[in-house]
């Protein structure tokens, strides 16, 4: 069984997966005698963009396969199975197809993905499923990203791999949080339209496993898991997932309901991320899991505000709803109403940020221009919960308000009397 377990966790299986989807390994080619050409790519398995963003220091920045980017100490002090490499491996992508389709993937699980996907959602298709996907997203993640800074297991180092994508090189590699969001994400949407609307099941289903396998394979692709990660993150996605399904309603209920949610909600996320289980040296899991479960307190605030207020309010028919497609003139309300919210958002997330990052500096007699300062949990925190949290509450609230008042407001605010709700 160890042995299994072992095979699981090698680098080079990873690196055989990713030559066998085009992935040439340059410095194979160069040992032999060949030249790199100019596609050639030097893999880099050191930072999440540390190096770009903290240029004041770079010497300082260390780089090692378990993620962490050490910006006050030398390498000499590298744990067990670190393997520091300031280069990584050269390769070439052969095959244009399986790169793009990859990254792609990947991509599904990043910051620019959720600031999208999810105010879509809000603003033209579902407010009901949409609340409770993003409390399911906060609390696989965050019991995800916490596992990942206990557990301590590093990501494949490099060589043998190649480290197509880095942005979350700074952090662990077990389990996969990827992997987590492949899961839970699609199959809780598609679980809270079952019943809910007329439609073939099944594709639901397919297009859910269809997202959860792309995302999955390609972290293998862009070399920043094992199989064991991805296969851990899964498993955990599901328990998690089947775990809190059937308290949602009871939640949702809590959450939109009861006087005191918005203090009790924002004081126990906030004290979660405050007390997030770091080990010591700093990476970005916490910032992200701030940035999370912050999206999560202001979505649940915004909802509250929305019901106590009636501004917007759940259908008073009850399910199932039938799928009505949108016309010509409705789907550019679609693209209206995400541009005008897109540039709202946008604006207001630029604003929020300056606004808290000073704030919370002076509160604790810091500097904004110094990067380090922003790496103290007491200054991290604060600054990324509070900025995505107003965030949460102008995508669920104030912007549906600006629709309103310009006359663009998604026909779900008006009622499942009229249409459906997307519509």
């Amino acid at each position: 069984m160890l042995a299994f377990f072992q095979a699981l966790k090698d680098p080079s299986v990873v690196a055989k997966f990713q030559e066998l989807c085009g992935i040439e390994f340059t410095d194979e080619v160069q040992e032999n005698g060949g030249a790199c050409a100019d596609n050639c790519h030097k893999s880099d398995s050191a930072t999440n963009g540390i190096r770009k963003r903290y240029t004041e220091k770079p010497k300082a920045a260390v780089s090692q396969a378990n993620g962490y980017v050490d910006l006050s100490h030398p390498r000499d002090k590298a744990e067990w199975g670190n393997h520091v490499s300031e280069a990584g491996r050269p390769y070439r992508v052969n095959n244009k197809i399986w790169y793009y389709l990859f990254c792609f993937g990947s991509s599904l699980g990043g910051e620019l993905f959720y600031i999208t996907f999810f105010p879509f959602w809000f603003w033209n298709i579902d407010y009901f499923v949409s609340r409770r996907v993003i409390v399911v997203w906060a609390f696989t993640m965050y019991l995800g990203q916490s596992a990942k800074d206990i557990i301590r297991w590093p990501r494949p180092p490099s060589p043998p791999v190649a480290k197509i994508e880095r942005t979350f090189d700074s952090e662990y590699g077990f389990p996969s949080t990827h992997a987590i969001v492949a899961f839970c994400i699609p199959f809780t949407f598609v679980y809270w339209t079952v019943g809910r609307y007329e439609y073939w099941y099944p594709a639901g289903y397919m297009i859910g496993a269809a997202w959860c396998l792309l995302v999955c394979v390609s972290r293998l692709y862009v070399g920043m898991h094992n199989i064991l990660d991805v296969l851990a993150g899964l498993t955990l996605s599901v328990l998690l997932t089947c775990f809190i399904t059937p308290w949602l309603d009871i939640i949702d209920h809590f959450n939109l309901h009861h006087p005191y949610s918005p203090l009790l909600v924002g004081t126990s996320y906030f004290l979660l991320c405050l007390f997030y289980p770091s080990r010591g040296q700093w990476n970005t899991a916490r910032g992200d899991t701030a940035m999370i479960v912050g999206t999560c307190a202001g979505v649940i605030y915004g909802a509250w505000i929305n019901t106590q207020y009636n501004l917007l309010l759940d259908p008073s028919i009850p399910p199932p709803y039938k799928v009505i497609w949108p016309s010509i003139q409705q789907l550019g309300l679609f693209a209206v109403r995400f541009v005008l919210g897109g540039v709202i958002a946008g604006i207001s997330r630029l604003v929020i940020k300056s606004f808290t990052l000073n704030t919370v500096c002076r509160l604790f007699g810091e500097s904004t221009e110094d990067p380090k300062a922003r790496l103290r949990a007491v200054i991290e925190v604060p600054y990324k919960f509070f900025t995505y949290g107003l965030l949460g509450i102008m995508v669920v609230c104030v912007i549906p308000m600006v629709f309103r008042m310009l006359g663009i407001a998604s026909l779900y605010e008006f009622g499942y009397e009229q249409a459906h709700p997307a519509l």
